[in-house]
């Protein structure tokens, strides 16, 4: 007979933001699209019982699932710089060395770039109302 006393695994997601783009001021927009969608994601899959972390290029977050760990992860977003982002290139990002899924946000003008980003899901962000974001 075995008894469980463990909670289930928790099911642990990074959000990627890569915080550099080809033209930062014509960009800027999309870049704070971007932003506000990962701060909703953050709360969304905190929501659904994910352990969530965040990777940028200015630090991050291993993933979390206390609630409080949520408003670290939104000053950090408040205050990420906009970076010139170099055609064909990725900058090097936070990284989490646990298992875990990976949610990239890319805006277009970062797409047309040709940035880069390893991750299980993209969702694009762009300020052309012909692209369908995902």
């Amino acid at each position: 007979m075995v008894r469980e006393n463990e909670k289930p695994a928790t099911r642990r997601i990074v959000i990627t933001l890569v915080n550099a783009v080809a033209d930062p001021v014509k960009e800027f927009r999309e870049f704070e699209s971007a932003i506000r969608r990962a701060a909703s994601l953050a709360h969304h899959y905190l929501g659904e019982g994910f352990a969530v972390g965040l990777a940028t290029a200015d630090g991050g977050f291993h993933p979390s699932s206390e609630r409080r760990e949520l408003k670290r992860l939104y000053l950090h977003l408040a205050r990420l710089p906009l970076r010139r982002l170099k055609p064909g290139s990725t900058p090097k990002l936070f990284q989490s060395y646990e298992a875990v899924e990976r949610v990239a946000i890319v805006t277009q003008g970062q797409k047309d770039a040709g940035l880069s980003v390893a991750a299980h899901r993209e969702v694009l962000i762009s300020e052309d109302p012909e692209v369908t974001a995902a």
